[in-house]
């Protein structure tokens, strides 16, 4: 058994490096496949079977009637096998060594979760997410909840920081380009990072101030301003 997962990341280059911290609050959407009647370890298809159940009785409704109860700000308690450190070490190696070690419950915010499709005891689900927010963790305590355990079978970020699949390329397409002497065609513009964020745009004196670090005062742009 093996988790599937596709999970696409942002790459800034150069200056852009410099807007990879306006995307962290920004939402993330995920598809995932959620197998009930089967719980594990590491809430996903790579641990050691811990539990296993009659999902027979699950059924999309079911799920759905579940779903409210994990939307908005929620609390949710990471997986044992986590990158999450406590005591500066992190969880997964402390599982591994057989301590019973957990992190601290905390809060994130889920915005949206629908069932895309079900069948045969297992769910796909899409989550739309704050930044901290543990699929795992949501696939597990969907179990839970059922009385049947679950755990995550597969994951695919779709959207982040406002950029999608679509925008994204593969390893191998990224070495085809760069062979070709084409890879700065597959960049994307660096504004793109920001571009749901209120704009300000400067006159020149504000622009001097900005540059020179003093602080500004922008007002609201109005339509009889034009």
């Amino acid at each position: 058994r093996e988790a599937h997962v596709e999970r696409p990341e942002i790459v800034a280059i150069g200056p852009a490096t410099r807007l990879i911290e306006y995307l962290d609050d920004t939402p993330k959407v995920y598809l995932a496949r959620v197998r009930f009647g089967v719980s594990t370890d590491t809430y996903d298809a790579e641990g050691s079977i811990t539990a296993q159940c009659d999902a027979s009785g699950v059924t999309r409704e079911a799920v759905e009637r579940l779903l409210p109860s994990f939307t908005g700000d929620i609390v949710q308690r990471p997986p044992r096998f986590s990158a999450l450190k406590v005591a500066g070490k992190p969880l997964y190696r402390y599982a591994r060594e057989g301590a019973d070690v957990e992190a601290a419950p905390r809060r994130v915010r889920i915005e949206r979760i629908a069932v895309r499709s079900f069948s045969a005891g297992e769910a796909e689900i899409e989550v739309v997410c704050g930044k901290g927010t543990y699929i795992r963790s949501l696939a597990h305590d969907l179990g839970e909840a059922l009385g049947c355990g679950a755990h995550l079978a597969a994951l695919r970020r779709t959207a982040s920081g406002g950029f999608t699949a679509a925008d994204a390329h593969t390893p191998d397409e990224l070495r085809a380009a760069a062979d070709a002497g084409m890879l700065t065609e597959l960049l994307l513009a660096p504004d793109r990072a920001v571009e749901r964020r209120p704009t300000a745009i400067l006159d020149a004196q504000h622009a001097a101030d900005v540059r020179e670090g003093r602080d500004i005062v922008a007002r609201p742009w109005r339509e009889a301003d034009r």
